[in-house]
């Protein structure tokens, strides 16, 4: 595991409660080989995706590669959901660089 996907991870719960009343539950996975193969190596810099499963009929699942997919490119959400994403992942970020200053300034 690397240390963008633990604090992706742990970020989840703020994901989830953003798409409460959404028709999607999200989810946050590691990328795998079988990613890299159904993508053809594109998304070879990402190691993070998140996935977006219907909670309901018709089953439908949907990813989103981080790094590698824009927001702009995820046409199965709505504007309200793009948004929570994007919000949400600049928490994530602004997190994660914290994270970074806090180690840098220990050594």
């Amino acid at each position: 595991m690397n240390m963008s996907y633990l604090t992706y991870k742990m970020h989840e719960p703020a994901l989830l409660n953003a798409f409460e009343k959404s028709k999607f539950r999200p989810e946050v996975d590691v990328v795998t080989y079988s990613d890299m193969i159904a993508t053809g190596g594109v998304m070879y810099s990402s190691r993070v995706k998140l996935s977006f499963t219907t909670k309901s009929d018709p089953f439908m699942r949907c990813y989103m590669y981080i790094p590698g997919s824009l927001i702009s490119e995820q046409h199965y959400l709505s504007e309200d959901e793009k948004a929570a994403v994007e919000m949400w992942l600049n928490s994530v970020h602004l997190a994660e660089a914290s994270l970074k200053q806090r180690s840098n300034n220990k050594v």
